[in-house]
């Protein structure tokens, strides 16, 4: 997944935090129904060092931070060479205003799942 500089609107009109081993972050997405027993698509950050955000989202677009907003993430955190800040722009279950949240990771990719196959006419196995 090539994330730029310009937000990439993501398909999917929720997104909760599955998974984060210290590592490996993954952030599902769905529908508010269906997003624990059938997630559309995994967002799935390796290298991870830094998390600022809610468990929680709802209409999430991705970018990498402004030099500004990674100035003041690298104040709170320390960037390696080779890890991107990546900012996500996103309601909350508190405010429907969009917010912006920030992840240090080495890398991110979107992985779609059986069940976003399903929907594509083949059945989830």
């Amino acid at each position: 997944m090539k994330i730029g500089a310009k937000p990439t609107e993501l398909p999917a009109w929720d997104y909760t935090i599955r998974s984060f081993d210290g590592w490996t972050l993954e952030i599902e997405a769905g529908s508010d129904s269906s997003i624990h027993t059938s997630p559309v698509f995994l967002l799935r950050f390796t290298g991870v060092s830094y998390i600022d955000c809610p468990a929680e989202l709802s209409h999430a677009s991705i970018r990498t931070a402004s030099l500004e907003e990674w100035k003041e993430v690298a104040k709170r955190n320390a960037i390696s060479d080779g890890q991107s800040v990546y900012a996500l722009e996103a309601e909350t279950m508190g405010d429907l205003g969009i917010q912006t949240f920030f992840i240090v990771a080495e890398r991110v990719e979107r992985r779609e799942t059986k069940c976003a196959q399903a929907t594509e006419g083949e059945s989830p196995s």
